[in-house]
């Protein structure tokens, strides 16, 4: 009689700690082959080996071929710290972990800075068409995030203060080379500088290169003084100012004085081509003027006629001398004009009567023009020829 003895089949338990079974097998018996226990997997860990008991203590990579008994395997599992690089391109980064595990809470991703540039968002790839904001709770792997940039485009401003800009720029960015900043132009002022406030405190010559943010700059200015200078030309000035500024009044130009001579205006060259009468509100420039003159010349009385027009009136008649403005009628019962028996009076006229003539007297007449020069005084010709009448009645 044939006796067949069957072999007792064990039972394998396996304790995966949140892993996952890759083919190992549930059973064996003293007659299976040699079981090379497989790795589990987990995510986020590495798998560090089979134990036989849950203090990790007795390590287990197989069932060898004949053993026997039900077994029981522990997975020992090690997190996986993960790497988190971040390609800036010439950013700071702000306070981003450089690590993670798969445990780890969801990781919020804050922004980098760089000087004149905006962060428009971290990338996982360098040309920038997956957008990542956050690394979430689960997630593995080492990654490398890229920072993405928007050059800023900063405004420049310009308060003039009535003054016209030179070729200053309107913007600038950080990546702007120096800007040299140019001097602006007002009429009748001298620049004195860009300043950062109205205040004129801070002055500003060039906005360098890396600067940031948008930007006023103020115009300094300091009026101009413009001198008069006269060319009297032998003349005594009036009261006409020795200088001028853009913002003065108009000047009428005063007329100075010549003894003999009549001013015939002020003149901006020494040719006496172009005359000026004033110096306009809102000239500028320092200027020479030149007083013209002309010489008073006076020519000789015209000879008189004579008449005793009624008792005691002398009729005095004669000729118009050219450019006079009057004339002087002197007479005498003297020949020789002594002052005792001269008197002199003025007209305008080319006739006039004398009263209060002596009767029965001869009386001795001269006639003379005049003009008036720069200061009023009369500028003489010489005499007529005497004419003498006798006063009948």
């Amino acid at each position: 009689m044939n006796i067949t003895v069957q072999p007792n089949t064990y039972k394998i338990t396996y304790y995966l700690n949140g892993g996952t079974q890759q083919g190992n097998p549930s059973t064996y018996n003293n007659t299976s082959n040699t079981i090379t226990l497989k790795n589990p997997t987990r995510k986020g860990y590495t798998f560090k080996g089979w134990y036989s008991d849950s203090k990790y203590k007795y390590r287990v990579t197989s069932i060898k071929k004949g053993s026997t008994g039900n077994k029981t395997l522990y997975a020992k599992w090690s997190k996986n710290t993960y790497k988190l690089s971040y390609q800036l391109n010439g950013g700071k980064n702000g306070k981003n972990p450089s690590s993670y595990t798969v445990t780890s809470n969801t990781i919020t991703l804050k922004s980098p800075t760089r000087k004149g540039y905006t962060f428009k968002g971290w990338y996982s790839d360098s040309k920038y068409k997956y957008k990542v904001t956050s690394i979430k709770k689960g997630s593995t792997g080492n990654k490398t995030l890229y920072a993405k940039w928007s050059k800023n485009t900063y405004k420049l401003s310009y308060q003039l203060n009535g003054g016209k800009n030179g070729k200053n720029p309107s913007s600038y960015t950080a990546t702007s080379n120096t800007i040299t900043l140019k001097s602006p132009t007002r009429k009748g002022y001298t620049f004195k500088g860009w300043y950062s406030d109205s205040k004129y405190k801070y002055k500003v010559t060039s906005i360098k290169k890396g600067s940031t943010g948008n930007k006023t700059l103020y115009a300094k200015w300091s009026k101009n003084t413009y001198k008069l200078s006269y060319q009297l030309n032998g003349g005594k000035n009036g009261k006409n100012p020795s200088s001028y500024t853009v913002t003065s009044n108009t000047i009428t130009l005063k007329s100075p004085t010549r003894k003999g001579y009549t001013f015939k205006g002020w003149y901006s060259d020494s040719k006496y081509k172009y005359k000026v009468t004033s110096i306009k509100k809102g000239s500028t420039g320092n200027k020479k003027l030149y007083a013209r003159w002309s010489k008073l010349s006076v020519g000789k009385g015209k000879t008189p006629t004579l008449k005793n027009s009624a008792k005691g009136k002398l009729s005095v008649k004669y000729g118009k001398v050219t450019y006079a403005k009057g004339y002087q009628i002197t007479y005498s019962t003297s020949s020789k004009f002594t002052k005792s028996t001269t008197k002199s009076l003025y007209t305008s006229a080319t006739s006039k009567t004398l009263s209060n003539m002596k009767i029965k007297k001869t009386y001795y007449v001269k006639v003379r023009a005049y003009q008036t020069d720069s200061l009023g005084s009369k500028v003489f010709g010489s005499y007529s020829t005497v004419r003498k009448v006798y006063i009948k009645y």
